[in-house]
């Protein structure tokens, strides 16, 4: 993914904000889960801050956090799938790749489900990202073959995980339900506390809503 990166960013003078999302997500969460085992491989010699593996442990953990949290990437990602405005520069991304069919099986698997939740952006955040992973590797050769396919497993046990954690589906009337509700939770809060900046708060909530 990172090499995909830098070839669109030598071919095109900039680099792909969508792809570098994506790359960002998903080698700042495997190395953490990487450290993690690490360190539960050497038991209580992985803790003791006398080992490097302690340090890595340690260190691993801001790169989920720093350069963008990766809620806020999958948000992101997800937001630019769904959205009208963005959604046909993801569609050129992964035609880019050759992939057109992997994206069209993400559009149709996320359709019918409400796109300002915020579980079905993270959620379409991570089919984008591991869709990409997906392309890339369908596409390059940049690992010995017991390499790729030991990538291609793990994406696929990835993407089979999400699957067990997809958004539930809500007709068209339950959301409304759901908003009126919220509506008039916030409606009542403000009522009864009066504030001011929780008032301009909530108008901010309900249009973002």
């Amino acid at each position: 993914m990172l090499g995909a990166s830098c070839r669109i960013v030598s071919a095109q003078g900039a680099p792909n904000v969508h792809l570098a999302s994506a790359t960002k997500v998903l080698s700042s969460e495997w190395c953490g889960v990487v450290a993690d085992q690490c360190v539960q491989l050497l038991g209580g010699r992985g803790y003791d801050e006398g080992t490097p593996v302690a340090k890595i442990y340690r260190d691993a953990r801001i790169l989920r956090i720093f350069e963008g949290p990766t809620e806020a990437l999958l948000s992101h990602l997800g937001r630019c799938l769904l959205s009208r405005a963005t959604r046909d520069e993801i569609a050129d991304l992964f035609l880019s790749l050759g992939a057109a069919q992997i994206h069209a099986a993400m559009m149709e698997e996320l359709s019918g489900l409400n796109e300002t939740d915020g579980a079905v952006l993270i959620y379409a955040g991570w089919l984008t990202t591991l869709g990409l992973a997906q392309a890339i590797m369908s596409a390059d050769g940049f690992f010995p073959s017991d390499c790729a396919t030991a990538a291609a497993d793990l994406v696929s046990s990835e993407l089979a995980t999400l699957r067990t954690r997809a958004p539930t589906r809500q007709s068209f009337e339950g959301r409304i339900r759901a908003s009126r509700v919220l509506n008039a939770f916030l409606q009542d809060a403000v009522s009864s506390i009066g504030a001011p900046v929780l008032t301009d708060d909530h108008l901010k909530l309900v249009q973002y809503v």
